[in-house]
């Protein structure tokens, strides 16, 4: 159901359902702590098993890993609007 606060509400509450759909963007970030970096954030995906083994095996490392290395990938979804 939806949120008091108005923020979300179910399709059949939403005027704009047809307006709008959802796709998942694969957000990957480099290194760890405060080092951390946003290195990719604009491949987006209509599926979101497609995007999860993407993901996986964007992480996936071989050989000697240092933490500057090290690789963490996420799956969000995003509202868009469809293209005519």
């Amino acid at each position: 159901m939806g949120c008091t606060n108005g923020q979300h509400s179910i399709a059949a509450d939403d005027p704009d359902k047809d307006a709008v759909t959802h796709v998942f963007v694969l957000v990957v970030w480099m290194g760890i702590g405060a080092d951390r970096r946003v290195i990719s954030d604009d491949i987006e995906f209509s599926n979101l098993q497609h995007c999860i083994a993407y993901a996986q095996m964007i992480v996936m490392r071989f050989g000697y890993q240092t933490p500057k290395d090290r690789a963490l990938a996420y799956c969000i979804p995003k509202r868009v609007v469809p293209e005519a």
